[in-house]
């Protein structure tokens, strides 16, 4: 059985005349109620006879977009999935690839678990990195690549320190933290900073990862909503 499309994403220059295509040729119910005219495409309202559908995002402006179809497809290792897609395009040799999938290993959390963590907590990354940091309790001083600790923004770095004090427990061999984003303005404690995409000011951004209230994480861009503006 192949792997099944979890997310897609369309754009174009015209986001209203492709939302409003797709909704009237497939009866999408589409929501674009943000000032982005980003359409979110709610797995909810698109149901057919097998069940509910896959959702998806509808998007795009004037400037420096080209019409596109982005598919997202679920994987049980992303690492080894990324190595194979590079070997086909033959930026890595086929042998790493193969390597790479042999010792990759897929890490199994308890859901539930980490949904509690998270309402406690009021962060997911915390309950996720104590969830990682017990599956690799054996592995001291191998190297780990743990996704959950590259950070979209370090804002006020209290997460990123408590995660960082809670590493250095493991005994790893070494730790280094990469952000998107960074906010000295609104920092609390200090944080090493290893990888740092860019500076920015005291500003609330979206787009790339970073939600508001849930929605707009989806957008090819950071940006900062005219209603959270000062």
């Amino acid at each position: 059985m192949g792997q099944a499309v979890v997310h897609f994403e369309i754009t174009g220059k015209d986001p209203d005349k492709l939302q409003s295509y797709y909704s009237e040729l497939f009866g999408w119910d589409i929501d674009a109620d943000n000032e982005f005219k980003y359409g979110i495409v709610a797995r909810e309202g698109n149901t057919t006879a097998d069940g509910i559908g896959i959702g998806g995002g509808i998007s795009g402006g004037p400037e420096g977009y080209e019409g596109h179809v982005t598919v997202y497809v679920e994987v049980p290792d992303v690492e080894a999935a990324l190595a194979r897609a590079e070997a086909r395009l033959g930026l890595i040799p086929a042998a790493a690839a193969a390597e790479i999938t042999a010792k990759a290993e897929v890490l199994r959390f308890d859901l539930d678990a980490i949904g509690a963590g998270t309402e406690l907590a009021g962060y997911p990354i915390i309950p996720l990195v104590m969830a990682l940091g017990e599956a690799c309790a054996g592995d001291a001083g191998r190297y780990v690549h743990w996704g959950a600790t590259t950070q979209d923004i370090v804002d006020t770095g209290l997460s990123m320190r408590y995660l960082l004090d809670n590493l250095a427990t493991r005994r790893p061999a070494s730790v280094e933290v990469c952000a998107l984003l960074e906010k000295p303005s609104r920092a609390r404690v200090k944080v090493p900073i290893d990888y740092r995409g860019f500076v920015i000011g005291d500003e609330f951004v979206v787009g790339y990862g970073l939600d508001w209230d849930g929605r707009m994480r989806n957008l090819p861009f950071v940006g900062v909503p005219r209603s959270a503006r000062r």
